[in-house]
């Protein structure tokens, strides 16, 4: 098995374990598209998506250091009317309170697989409408970045 599917099932699990179901948490099944989601995920949903990858231009023996990232999407409804501006303004700072959950977990476990595999949080785009039909949610897209060893 390749390292990044180590660092990205690491990374999910780190992830899994801050989004709980206890805590009202699902993870959406279109991770790439979340427009696609059932209203149900997106009510506090969130997905991790694999993004573009670099060479570092680091070799070590027979094996290459490749920076890639894991996108972090949050999903939470925006159960407010357009008046109600400090509702809105709470939950859009929910998802920040959200995202600080996750990288408070990664960055203090910022070695996944015993330390080969290292992780930082990166930023994120700021809050964004999810485009549906029937009702509004926010998202948060945060990006982390992943350096690993790759055997050539």
């Amino acid at each position: 098995m390749s390292q990044v599917s180590t660092a990205y099932d690491n990374f999910v699990t780190r992830v899994d374990a801050v989004l709980t179901s206890n805590n009202g948490w699902m993870k959406l099944p279109h991770a790439y598209d979340v427009d696609k989601n059932p209203e149900l995920y997106l009510r506090q949903g969130y997905s991790i998506g694999i993004g573009s990858g670099s060479n570092t231009k680091r070799v070590l023996s027979n094996t290459i250091s490749i920076s890639r990232e894991f996108i972090v999407t949050l999903v939470r409804s925006l159960d407010y009317l357009d008046l109600e501006v400090t509702g809105r303004q709470t939950l859009e700072k929910q998802l920040f309170e959200d995202l600080k959950l996750v990288i408070a977990d990664v960055e203090g476990n910022s070695t996944l697989n015993a330390g080969q595999i290292l992780c930082s949080y990166q930023g994120d785009g700021g809050i964004e409408y999810v485009d549906n039909e029937t009702s509004e949610y926010v998202s948060l897209r945060s990006t982390f970045v992943v350096e690993y060893f790759e055997t050539i």
